[in-house]
C-alpha cells in the first residue's frame, strides 16, 4: 500500500492519447468513442488510463489487469464512482477538467477529488451552490471555483456527488484554511480537507481533496504527468 494516507497525482493532459487506448477496457473504450468533442475525448482517456497505472503500480500489477467497477448506484450504468474491484482496501477518486487530471488513492477512508477550471462567470452558480454565509465571503470567480471544489471533493468522498445539493455542504472562507463546517444541516463528520496546488503558466484550475473519516489525515501530491506521456516507464512496486 502507499506510504500516505492520501496521495494525490495531478496530470497534465498530453497532446495525444491514442497511446493510452489499450490500457483502458472495452466500456471505458465504448464511452470514449461517444465523446465527440477532441479535448472531453481525450481528458477522459487521460483519466481512465491513470486511475489504471495508479492503481496497478499501487497493486504491482499491469495496468491492463487492474478491474475497475464503475456501475451508478442511481441507474445501474458504468459512469458512476470508481471501485477497484481486487483492491477493496483502497479507495480511490478520480475527476479532469480544462488541461488537467486528478486521481486521489486512500487505504484510510473514502476519499474525494475535485479539480476545476475557474469560471469566467460565477454569481448565478454561486446563487445556487453556496450557502448564505459562503456568498457573503466569495468575492470573484476564483474565490467561488476554491469554494466549490472543496464542496464536490467532500460530496465524492461521500460517495453522492452531486445527487445532493452542494448548498447542503458548507466549507470554510477560499482565503481560509479549508475546513468541512456542516453536511446536510448537521455538524460536519471527521474530514480532511485540503487545496491541491495545480502548477501551470496561468491560474485558471484549481482543486480539493476530501478523506472522510480523518481530521489530520497526511496528503501527498505528487506530478503524475510522467505516467501518461510514458506510461510504459513508469517503475511498478516490487
Amino acid at each position: 500500500m502507499l506510504a500516505r494516507d492520501c496521495t494525490v497525482w495531478v496530470a497534465a493532459v498530453p497532446p495525444r492519447t491514442d497511446h493510452l487506448v489499450s490500457l483502458i477496457d472495452d466500456v471505458e473504450r465504448t464511452r470514449r468513442a461517444r465523446l465527440r468533442n477532441v479535448a472531453d475525448r481525450d481528458r477522459f482517456t487521460s483519466a481512465a488510463a491513470l486511475v489504471r497505472l495508479l492503481a496497478g503500480q499501487a497493486a504491482g500489477r499491469p495496468p491492463d489487469t487492474v478491474r475497475i467497477d464503475r456501475t451508478c448506484p442511481e441507474c445501474g450504468q458504468p459512469h458512476g464512482r470508481p471501485r477497484l474491484v481486487d483492491e477493496p482496501g483502497l479507495d480511490i477518486s478520480v475527476s479532469h477538467a480544462g488541461r488537467f487530471v486528478a486521481v486521489a488513492t486512500s487505504a484510510r477512508g473514502q476519499v474525494g477529488v475535485d479539480v476545476e477550471v475557474v469560471p469566467g462567470e460565477w454569481r448565478d452558480l454561486a446563487a445556487v451552490a453556496c450557502t448564505p454565509s459562503e456568498r457573503v465571503l466569495v468575492e470573484d470567480a476564483r474565490g467561488f471555483a476554491i469554494t466549490w471544489v472543496r464542496k464536490e471533493a467532500v460530496l465524492k468522498a461521500f460517495g453522492h456527488g452531486l445527487r445532493v445539493a452542494p448548498a447542503e455542504v458548507q466549507v470554510s472562507a477560499p482565503n481560509s484554511a479549508p475546513e468541512l463546517l456542516r453536511y446536510r444541516g448537521a455538524v460536519a463528520p471527521a474530514c480532511t480537507l485540503v487545496d491541491v496546488d495545480i502548477v501551470a503558466d496561468d491560474q485558471a484550475h484549481v482543486a480539493a481533496v476530501a478523506v472522510l473519516g480523518h481530521p489530520t489525515a497526511t496528503i501527498d501530491v505528487r506530478d503524475g504527468s510522467a505516467h501518461l506521456v510514458s506510461p510504459t516507464a513508469v517503475p511498478r512496486r516490487s
